[in-house]
This record gives C-alpha cells, structure tokens and sequence, in this order.
C-alpha cells in the first residue's frame, strides 16, 4: 500500500489458527426473551505480542485476521486514517459476520436526510410496527395516561421552587411521553429523579430495569465509564426496548466504509463497576458534559445513560476525524476522539437509564 511515499505491507490471513479460537471471550447483552446478541471475540495475537504482557486487544475473529506494518509502531505513532484505509480489506468479512450487532440504517430505523444530509428516524417503520405508539397523543388512551398520571404524582411539586418547577415539569412530561412511544417500555422504568448540581436541577432521570450483560471473563474488564448518548426519542425507546445502543450507522454495501462496531456519546471515567457501581453521581456528571450538546429543542431532547467497559486503556485519536476513530475501535474497546467525543462498542455498553436535560 502507497501512502504519502511510503509502501506500507499489510495483509488479511485465510483463517485463524486454532488455538486463538478457544482462548475467546464471548459476551452477550440484550432483554431476555426479546433480543439477546453474543459477540465472541479473540485476541490479536501480533497486537498481544508486541504490548509484552499489556492488557492484549479483544477483536472478532475477523478483525484477528488482519494484520499490517503498522501495528508494530507505538498507538501513538499510528495514522488512524491509514489504519482504517487497510481495514478496508476485511470490509466484507465484518459486514457478513453472523454475530455483528447491525446498525439502526440497516434495519431501516433511520434514513437519510438528502437536504440536511443527515439521518432522520424513518417514521413510517415505526408506523408499520404494532409495539410503537404513533397516532396522535399517547395521552389519549386511557391506559397510559393512567400510568402517567401516577408516575408524576409521585413529585411532591410543592416543595419545588416556583422559579424551577415550570422547567422540571416540562422536561418531566417530555421524558414520561417520549418513554411511553414503545408502551411496553413504561414496564422496564424502577423510578425517576430530578439531579440537582449545587441545588440547580440539571435532568430528569428514568431509571430502567438494566440490560442484561455477561461476559465469559469478567476479570479482563478495567477501566469503567458512565456515557450519556442524546438521541431522538425513537432511538431512544428502540435502545430501552432491546437493552442495546446500536452502532453508528453506515451502509455496509459501500466498500468506502468498514461496518462500525461502535456509538459516539460522552463520557467520564468512573471507578467503580457492576449495577451497584453505577450511580445518580456518575449520570450527573457526564450530565454536566452532555448537556451543551443535547436538549429539548434539539434533534436529540433525549439522553440514554449507562456503564461501559473496556480491556484496556482508552485510545486518544489525534488526527483522522471519523474515519480513524472506527479504525481504532475494531482494535480497542474505549476511544476519545479529537472532538471530545468518546467511542464504546456496543456489545460491551450496558443501559441503566434514559433521561431530559432540564433546560
């Protein structure tokens, strides 16, 4: 490969050898009786090699069988955009693995925009589909405005600040309507909250019975992050009904791109692991981080929260934009990107909560 007077050598093995395949690590996530996805994965044996006893990188078995010049270089010293150009070549082995958690353009969740040229949730699927709400209020059946009802009576609006209270009820109400689009969605929320920062209210949380999430070897996993991802609410209430954050969307069809692995969000590292580690204090401050690019009168009003886990530590794109940040996330889990954002895969992402910033 030429690359600004350079020939770099890279290369895409037949298959993998045996005894990389029983050394992998299978992990699932998903809603029980309803979408649970496995995703095994192996270790790179050229990347294992060269981090002498680091903490190795977890890939599927058809990213293991890439291998290139590059990867004997320091992270640092790496052209992400270089790297994703080769990973061009095991394109259509990603896209056609059985196990890949498919994007929400595949499933023709979201179309694109020509005039924005960006995507857009194609309402006319959720139209065609019996487990969404999509004509007129959901207020207006008698049975979830029942359930509304009761869910905000639970806020003792009195004690409340009158110069607050209008901003908490508005972002109340949008969160409670946009969670009863998917009604069976209303079954999976424990409870809801206002968080407050140095006694001003910042969101409004739902919290949900959290996605199930098992690993094959739990002990790999360090360090944690608590990730906040604004999106429509469509996206949203699919992301609360299966218990899993898509992948960015792409066309898998288009040889220019590599089926990506992973979803944009922010996020802080958190110390702590596990449903009991997971905490209001930890959705509170990536918060504080999400909410400049989120809100009610944006295209994404709504936020969903969670743990994500990484094998290793996070990767710092310096240069290549896009493009670079999805190279590197078929090699690590974790990667911050150029823009602040950060990057998780998704199988390795578990939901919490789903909350309105208060505006």
């Amino acid at each position: 490969m030429e690359w600004f007077g350079q020939t770099l050598w890279y290369e895409v093995n037949s298959s993998l050898l045996q005894p990389d395949l029983q050394l992998g690590m299978t992990t699932t996530i998903g809603r029980a009786n309803l979408s649970m996805y496995e995703v095994f994965e192996v270790s790179h044996s050229f990347i294992r090699r060269r981090l002498h006893g680091e903490k190795v990188a977890w890939v599927t078995s058809s990213i293991a069988r890439f291998n290139s010049e590059l990867l004997q270089k320091e992270n640092r010293h790496i052209d992400g955009l270089c790297l994703y150009q080769q990973l061009l070549k095991v394109g259509p082995l990603v896209a056609n693995d059985p196990q890949r958690i498919k994007n929400a353009f595949e499933l023709d969740l979201i179309i694109e925009d020509p005039k924005t040229q960006s995507w857009k949730s194609n309402l006319l699927k959720y139209q065609q589909d019996a487990r969404y709400y999509t004509q007129g209020d959901v207020l207006q059946d008698a049975e979830l405005f029942q359930w509304y009802q009761e869910q905000t009576s639970q806020v003792q609006w009195d004690t409340v600040s009158n110069s607050v209270r209008s901003f908490i009820q508005s972002a109340y109400g949008f969160l409670l309507r946009s969670v009863l689009l998917c009604p069976k969605n209303r079954f999976l929320i424990r409870k809801c909250e206002v968080l407050h920062q140095n006694r001003v209210p910042v969101v409004v949380v739902a919290w949900l019975t959290p996605s199930i999430w098992k690993t094959s070897d739990e002990s790999q996993f360090t360090p944690f992050f608590s990730f906040a991802h604004n999106t429509n609410v469509w996206s949203m209430g699919e992301a609360v009904r299966t218990g899993v954050l898509r992948s960015s969307a792409c066309d898998i069809n288009d040889d220019s791109w590599v089926a990506p692995c992973t979803f944009y969000c922010r996020a802080c590292m958190i110390d702590k692991s596990g449903e009991l580690g997971y905490t209001s204090a930890h959705i509170l401050h990536v918060s504080v981080i999400a909410v400049k690019h989120g809100g009610q009168k944006t295209a994404r009003p709504v936020a969903v929260f969670g743990l994500a886990r990484a094998r290793q530590s996070h990767h710092r794109v310096g240069s290549g934009g896009v493009y670079a940040d999805h190279g590197w996330m078929h090699l690590v889990d974790a990667v911050h990107g150029i823009d602040q954002r950060w990057a998780f895969r998704s199988h390795l992402s578990q939901i919490h909560a789903v909350g309105v910033f208060i505006d």
